[in-house]
Order: C-alpha cells, then sequence, then structure tokens
C-alpha cells in the first residue's frame, strides 16, 4: 500500500469519521472501500492500448523521423 495525506474541510473530515465509526472502519478503509467500488474492477482490465504494441509490424524504418508524413500523408507530394 501506499501511504497518502489529503486536505478535508472540517465538514468532510467529521462527515468521513461519523461515517467509519458506524461502520466499524477507520477512515481508510471506508475511503479504499469507496475507491474499489468506483473502480469497478477496472484494476484488473489490462491496458487495451500497450496490449496492442508491437501487434503490427512494417518495414519502415525512419516513422520516428517523419510521423506526420505518416499520419497525414506528404504535404509536399500533394502541392506537386
Amino acid at each position: 500500500m501506499t501511504r497518502t495525506q489529503i486536505l478535508l474541510d472540517d465538514w468532510q473530515h467529521k462527515f468521513l469519521s461519523g461515517l467509519a465509526r458506524k461502520k466499524g472502519l477507520s477512515v481508510s478503509a471506508l475511503v479504499r472501500r469507496w475507491i474499489e467500488e468506483l473502480a469497478g474492477g477496472m484494476k484488473d482490465r489490462p491496458d487495451s492500448l500497450l496490449d496492442m504494441a508491437g501487434i503490427a509490424e512494417d518495414a519502415a524504418t525512419d516513422v520516428s523521423e517523419n510521423t506526420d508524413a505518416y499520419l497525414y500523408g506528404d504535404k509536399r507530394r500533394d502541392r506537386e
């Protein structure tokens, strides 16, 4: 786990403390539960963009130097 600090207004702290006490939890445990609920299992979902890395092959070796030409076409060629 990672230790994290947050700043709360007085009423927010009173609200969280009271609710945590009613549920028999610490404020930290209550916040972690809320985050789990909001995340809805997203932490176990793979990052689909990273999963796509490396699935295509191309012989081009100058993509990083000519990104615009590959993304938008060679504008100079369009003018000729």
